[in-house]
């Protein structure tokens, strides 16, 4: 899936969204809280991703910041993991939240990309492009599981 502008207003895109950033650097969770904190968001932050994982098991996040390093940590295995977590009708975005322009996104599990150093901007648009690619995303499996039943009743 990537991630492309579409016509309409955002507004309705960041009513009640849930965003997780899973960065080993707290100093990042500060920029992102200082950038979104005007928004109608609801952030978590996580520093690894055991503590990412769990998190996704008890809340239903719409947005996942990953960063690919995390330490001695992989990030893309854990996207992996949260994918498994976060999918059909809880389906979040997980976009890479790297420093490595190169190498940004280059697992499949990822949406998209937020690069770093990021500006208010591109931040915001970030999430903003996110935010629609997880509701189309739901809005799809929901489609799939109506036509699932629907067979299912024919039968």
């Amino acid at each position: 899936m990537s991630l492309s502008p579409c016509s309409g207003s955002f507004g309705d895109s960041i009513i009640q969204a849930t965003i997780l950033v899973v960065d080993s650097n707290p100093h990042h969770w500060a920029i992102v809280r200082s950038i979104l904190e005007a928004l109608p968001l609801s952030l978590y932050y996580a520093q690894s991703g055991e503590e990412a994982e769990d998190l996704a098991r008890s809340i239903g996040f719409d947005l996942v910041l990953m960063d690919p390093c995390l330490g001695a940590q992989d990030g893309d295995a854990c996207a992996v993991r949260l994918r498994t977590l976060l999918c059909g009708p809880r389906y979040a975005t997980i976009l890479a939240f790297t420093s490595d322009p190169e190498g940004a996104g280059a697992a499949p599990v990822y949406d998209g990309s937020l690069i770093k150093p990021f500006t208010v901007l591109s931040l915001t648009e970030g999430v903003l492009l996110g935010l629609a690619a997880m509701r189309a995303a739901r809005r799809a499996a929901r489609l799939d599981a109506e036509t699932v039943e629907v067979g299912a009743a024919v039968c």
